[in-house]
């Protein structure tokens, strides 16, 4: 039995329901997006005065810009004010808020101002993400599902999830990246709904991600 229906098999085994998720992410709002998933790197998602979602609610409460789609004016923000507003989280050794507008530069330079802009299979672009100290293909996977296209975040849930389906405790993010890819096929689901439900599944909560 192959890694995809392992997945497969627990996703019916423990009774997930796979729905379209029609809420999911930051569609149009780039520097949300970009907030949203360098915040979320070994972090809880929280709720919405907590957590990662609070501190992107509170990013697009104090900024009075809407839609939040524009890495020119974001790259512009004052570095401790962003520190101030993001907290003192690191990631790659960097405070969050400092990879943030480090990658706001590398994206502009590659092109992207606006979530238009982007082209997920673009080498330039996936590169001037993963370029950037801090963060790597899983978070630039992220990203681009927050923008609106499916994928699999293979975080720390999604690997414990097909873990256990699969009876790998030493599972590597991009073994588990595929099997949930393979198993959303198999189940006819797009493969961002089953990174949703099972991480749903797996952290107890029904907020978004």
């Amino acid at each position: 039995m192959t890694d995809a229906e392992d997945v497969a098999r627990r996703v019916r085994a423990v009774g997930i329901e796979v729905q379209a998720v029609t809420d999911y992410g930051w569609p149009g709002q780039i520097e949300l997006a970009l907030v949203d998933s360098v915040m979320s790197i070994r972090a809880r998602y929280g709720t919405e005065t907590s957590g990662v979602l609070g501190r992107v609610l509170r990013y697009r409460s104090v900024v009075e810009r809407h839609p939040l789609d524009d890495l020119s004016e974001f790259s512009r923000l004052d570095p401790d004010w962003l520190q101030g507003l993001l907290g003192l989280q690191r990631s790659g050794g960097r405070l969050k808020s400092e990879v943030c507008l480090d990658v706001a530069g590398r994206l502009l330079d590659a092109g992207i101002a606006k979530a238009s802009d982007v082209e997920v299979d673009s080498p330039a672009h996936k590169s001037a993400w993963t370029g950037t100290v801090g963060l790597g293909w899983v978070t630039w996977e992220y990203f681009t599902m927050l923008l609106g296209r499916t994928g699999v975040k293979a975080d720390t849930m999604i690997i414990r999830f097909v873990s256990k389906a699969i009876g790998d405790g030493t599972l590597d993010p991009k073994r588990a990246h595929g099997a949930v890819i393979g198993a959303a096929e198999l189940l006819g689901a797009q493969a961002r709904d089953l990174d949703h439900a099972i991480w749903r599944q797996e952290s107890g909560r029904a907020v978004r991600r």
